[in-house]
């Protein structure tokens, strides 16, 4: 063997060596989950709660981020919101630190233990069908790269009635329609509502002036007054003046209108008849 070969045999032993020692240590990791809480999801405000025992080999006081998932099987369409402590969260979490709104768990002596909750996201396209859904947990590092460590994923049957909508019908405005007015009846009212005089009850102006001024040419205004029905007294004619209401009162003057009328007739033919008795004398 050549001196040449003898220096390059022990270099390549030492090129192996120092590949193998200087490759990256990994922690190996495993997710076990306890069964759901339910097994069924017929709310979209259902929760889900899961007990989560995360082991991690060489990874004491690190600590990492956990997100609950739900996915149908040969789907990588994971939907889904995760109680932090504080809030539900979905997302964003690729960029600016979202990462760190999931769950946060730190390891102890190789592992953390911790309940998950979970709930499933109805405005998710991949949470809208009905069916059965797998059920896991993702984790997060500080940096923000993710995986999904072995684990027992959990079966959960999801089904969300979706709310029926009833639309309201609107009615079409109506063109009004023109209703015809009677017409205007033109009735005259009268002005005076008092009844006609008829002079019921009373004697006539012809019995009367036969009866007496045939036979006598005296005659008196109480006979007149008495005809006429008005009281010459004055205190009674003051009394029926301030009680009387304008009906009254406009009768009241027809009447005496009336009884000069026939005072003044009577007076005519008391002339006549006494002057055609002279002649005839």
């Amino acid at each position: 063997m050549s001196r040449r070969s003898l220096l390059f045999f022990p270099a390549i032993i030492i090129f192996f060596l120092s590949h193998f020692f200087l490759l990256p240590v990994y922690a190996k990791s495993s997710i076990l989950l306890g069964n759901p809480s339910t097994s069924q999801i017929t709310n979209s405000e259902e929760e889900v709660e899961v007990n989560v025992q995360l082991t991690m080999e060489n990874s004491d006081g690190k600590t990492y981020y956990l997100r609950g998932v739900f996915y149908k099987s040969g789907s990588t369409n994971y939907c889904g919101y995760t109680w932090n402590g504080t809030s539900w969260f979905k997302g964003p979490y690729t960029g600016n630190n979202g990462w760190k709104n999931f769950l946060e768990v730190t390891i102890s002596s190789q592992s953390a233990s911790t309940t998950l909750l979970a709930k499933v996201d109805i405005d998710d396209s991949g949470c809208k069908e009905a069916g059965t859904y797998k059920f896991k947990v993702q984790r997060f590092t500080e940096g923000g790269s993710s995986t999904f460590d072995d684990q027992n994923e959990q079966d959960v049957f999801i089904h969300i009635p979706t709310p029926t909508t009833f639309s309201t019908p609107t009615p079409s405005p109506k063109s009004p329609s023109s209703t015809p007015k009677p017409p205007l009846s033109k009735t005259p009212i009268p002005l005076n509502s008092s009844p006609p005089f008829t002079g019921t009850g009373r004697p006539s102006p012809s019995s009367f002036i036969s009866k007496n001024l045939l036979t006598d040419s005296s005659y008196s205004g109480t006979v007149i007054g008495e005809f006429l029905g008005l009281q010459t007294s004055s205190d009674s004619s003051t009394k029926d003046a301030e009680s009387s209401s304008p009906s009254t009162l406009t009768r009241a003057v027809g009447l005496i209108i009336l009884g000069l009328g026939i005072v003044f007739l009577a007076g005519a033919l008391s002339f006549y008849i006494v002057r055609k008795k002279n002649q005839e004398s």
